[in-house]
């Protein structure tokens, strides 16, 4: 599914954009995050977040040589946070450090 979805945003030149719920534990999510940004990034997709959302907050996780998508919602509290990459990239010493600024901004 996320490959059909990645070809489709890297021919149309869009934005690519997942949003699961808020773990309990953020540790769960790194995985999912590493998993979504180099399996889009093999794809070519250039424009891609991973959302995290709970009832009252909104975490966009954002590589560094992506453009945030320009979408704004009232009804939560957003936080963007930027991820450093290497090519594109998510590597496992970058990962640590998002799980530290995940735990902080929480």
């Amino acid at each position: 599914m996320l490959s059909t979805v990645g070809l489709l945003a890297r021919i149309y030149d869009v934005y690519l954009v997942v949003c699961v719920p808020l773990p309990r534990k953020l540790e769960f999510s790194i995985s999912p995050i590493a998993h979504f940004l180099n399996k889009t990034m093999r794809f070519g997709v250039k424009n891609r977040e991973f959302w995290m959302l709970s009832l009252e907050k909104l975490i966009r996780i954002i590589p560094d040589n992506t453009e945030p998508a320009p979408l704004k919602f009232k009804e939560f509290q957003e936080r963007r946070i930027m991820l450093k990459t290497v090519n594109g990239y998510a590597t496992r010493d970058n990962l640590k450090v998002l799980l530290e600024a995940l735990c902080t901004h929480l």
